[in-house]
């Protein structure tokens, strides 16, 4: 029990947050190395809809489609989905949210500049 609280708890004693990804691209690389560096989040997998990126690993999180979104909720026990996709459109951006919204999770957008 003690190994388990203290690898699923962050330096403030709160549970992690298992977070998945929603933007495989290099802003979603970038916040995904950002997290695997700090102690509340645990970055479990990345979302994206580009058929050539799914399946594949990115420091070492596997992409999936948003397809399987909700069975990938309760499988990976996610909490939150973060947005990272700073070139969307805000239409798509709803899209996306109206997609994510029966998962259950919560939603952040993560503001990462265009490089």
């Amino acid at each position: 029990m003690a190994r388990y609280l203290f690898l699923h708890t962050g330096a403030n004693g709160k549970p992690i947050a298992r977070v998945a990804i929603y933007g495989a691209g290099n802003a979603g690389a970038r916040v995904c190395s950002a997290l695997l560096g700090g102690p509340d989040f645990e970055p479990v997998a990345f979302i994206d809809d580009k058929k050539s990126l799914q399946g594949s690993n990115i420091n070492g999180v596997r992409v999936h489609g948003s397809d399987d979104l909700g069975e990938l909720v309760r499988q990976r026990r996610i909490d939150r989905i973060l947005l990272a996709i700073p070139s969307v459109s805000r239409r798509r951006r709803r899209e996306i949210l109206t997609q994510l919204e029966p998962s259950g999770c919560t939603f952040s957008r993560c503001l990462t500049y265009r490089t």
